[in-house]
């Protein structure tokens, strides 16, 4: 399968120029927001744009989610797609998306600036400073792709034709609305850290927090556990949002009311 990646950063008007530039290069299906767009018609994934928080569409977006992916991943297995076009803010961001969808590896990069003039670009980031996003699918096929109040139907030009696509307000762009820095998390932990816990590394990853630490001969790998679920405990507390969190053992040192020292880890 052929990968075309168009990259530009957020609000340079991929999405508006994702038509013009799916017939140049004769792409059969577009990647766009988490989203599998063929013929404009959404086959597979769900949008970003449905998503309540950032953090949260930018996870929708690069399939985070394992059953979204399997859903995109298991179309584009059984289609007979030959080429596909995927769209990001970044070249890392569609590298993501290809490593987790398992295609091919190499890319054929497209900026946004081989198709957006300057005053093009200048419309497109006066769009995008009042929340308006593009999808590129039919407007008649709304229902089943946003699940927000506000729409509407925007015509562009391609070639000598005109075509309708949907102009949308995400959900996510909401007033109060409040993201959760890393450090922020980062610092909770660090706050609930106790002088038997050596913290070697902390590392957020969305609602994911890993681990890795030591333990002096005292503590117990029930004492860690206790520990670990108070930490989750007082992160929802705080924040209001679930993590999970994965700890890995750099050195542990038992004593005879620990558990055997082969145990490495314990998610």
């Amino acid at each position: 399968m052929e990968i075309y990646g168009l990259y530009g950063k957020s609000g340079t008007g991929k999405s508006h120029k994702a038509m013009q530039v799916l017939k140049d290069y004769e792409a059969d299906a577009i990647i766009d927001d988490g989203l599998l767009i063929i013929n404009k018609r959404k086959v597979a994934g769900k949008s970003a744009k449905n998503e309540n928080s950032f953090i949260a569409a930018t996870k929708r977006a690069t399939f985070f989610s394992d059953r979204q992916r399997n859903e995109v991943y298991q179309y584009l297995q059984k289609s007979d797609i030959r080429s596909i076009l995927i769209i990001g803010t970044s070249r890392k961001m569609i590298r993501k998306i290809v490593e987790r969808l398992d295609l091919q590896p190499d890319i054929s990069w497209i900026p946004i600036e081989k198709y957006q003039s300057n005053r093009e670009l200048r419309i497109a980031r006066a769009r995008r400073a009042k929340n308006y996003h593009v999808i590129p699918v039919f407007p008649l096929k709304i229902d089943s792709t946003f699940y927000g109040k506000w729409f509407r139907r925007l015509v562009i030009k391609l070639g000598k034709r005109n075509e309708s696509i949907l102009l949308v307000k995400p959900i996510y762009f909401q007033k109060n609305k409040i993201i959760i820095s890393p450090q922020c998390v980062k610092d909770i932990v660090q706050f609930n850290a106790i002088s038997a816990i050596k913290l070697h590394k902390v590392q957020v990853d969305f609602e994911k927090v890993q681990l890795v630490i030591s333990v002096k001969k005292a503590l117990s790998i029930y004492d860690v556990i206790q520990w670990r679920d108070a930490l989750i405990s007082d992160l929802y507390c705080m924040l209001k949002t679930q993590y999970t969190v994965d700890i890995k053992w750099k050195s542990i040192a038992l004593n005879e009311h620990n558990l055997s020292s082969n145990i490495e880890s314990h998610p």
